[in-house]
């Protein structure tokens, strides 16, 4: 790991007085150091569950596996996410299930779908669906590829015509018993955690009753850790405008945690900075998850691990600026 780290180093210019060997020799212990957190933050399995973690948020494009390598190089205390996956990519691209013969495209390696270096855990795949057959199979070959949790998207705005016209993301709360079925089957077929990513309601479903039925039905499967968007979900506005139209009510969430004690929330939703994050577990709740300000700033994570000290945040933000 890290001769592979310094030879994509040695390709980058280190100014006209620094002759590239001594450069590299300067680098290395460094390195090797880097490589030592990485591996301290691969043997912390099964964490997506413990109070007071920092999750950064799936997202579209952006939560690949290399984005999440760099986060892991910033930081070992943050749970990581996969982006959304289709429980029906999977299916269609496995040879051991039947669904491959639905393909009619060229089949893509299982391990371009869900692959990932070890170096990344604890990181937690979100799946897209609502079968609860597809959803349970698709979790089994999840964990036997090495993942320390599962998690329902039932957060994004699934929109309301075209191909993009599903039963998944946010459409699933109107649904709550159909969640729960899925979760129970996912629960049923693997040993990890499952949770439920999702938003105060969606369009006109967006009372608090609602959204106290929605979490009463569906950790009645055994769902114990929901991941609340502090946010409505209006369907048919897009992506973009969903994380700004719709008010952030993080009050909504503090209510859920009082209201069941019993379970673990995660808040989400206009988190723009690790004090606010503290200072909202400070609050009450258990964890908070942040998305577009660590797509912006992945470094602001860097003062996060417990270990973190000046060399070792003078030498992540050297080796980032390399990359």
């Amino acid at each position: 790991m890290g001769a592979a780290i310094v030879s994509k180093l040695g390709r980058c210019s280190p100014g006209p007085r620094a002759p590239m060997s001594t450069w590299r020799r300067s680098l290395a212990p460094m390195i090797d150091a880097q490589c030592a957190m990485l591996r301290r933050g691969a043997m912390r399995q099964h964490d997506e569950h413990r109070r007071g973690a920092i999750h950064v948020a799936p997202m579209i494009d952006v939560s690949h596996r290399h984005f999440r390598m760099l986060l892991r190089c910033v930081s070992d205390s943050t749970v990581l996410w996969s982006e959304m996956t289709w429980d029906r990519a999977i299916l269609y691209n496995c040879p051991d299930e039947p669904e491959r013969a639905r393909n009619n495209n060229p089949p893509r390696p299982l391990e371009a779908l869900i692959g990932f270096s070890e170096c990344e855990r604890p990181l937690v795949m979100q799946l897209g669906g609502s079968n609860p057959d597809w959803l349970a199979r698709a979790a089994v070959h999840a964990e036997r590829r090495g993942y320390d949790a599962i998690n329902l998207n039932c957060g994004c705005p699934a929109q309301t015509r075209g191909r993009s016209r599903n039963c998944y993301g946010a459409r699933l709360m109107f649904e709550p018993k159909l969640v729960a079925e899925c979760c129970a089957a996912m629960l049923a077929a693997v040993s990890l955690p499952v949770s439920v990513k999702c938003r105060l309601g969606v369009d006109a479903r967006d009372s608090f009753d609602e959204l106290v039925e929605f979490i009463e039905t569906v950790s009645a499967a055994g769902v114990t850790h929901f991941i609340v968007h502090a946010r409505k979900a209006i369907l048919g506005l897009d992506t973009v405008k969903n994380r700004s139209v719709p008010p952030l009510r993080h009050e909504w969430v503090f209510r859920l945690v009082e209201r069941f004690p019993h379970l673990t929330f995660t808040l989400n939703g206009g988190v723009t900075s690790l004090e606010q994050a503290r200072s909202l577990m400070d609050a009450g709740v258990h964890g908070v998850m942040i998305g577009r300000r660590a797509n912006a700033d992945p470094y602001m994570f860097a003062t996060l691990s417990p270990h973190a000290n000046a060399a070792e945040a003078a030498f992540r933000e050297e080796f980032i600026s390399h990359l």
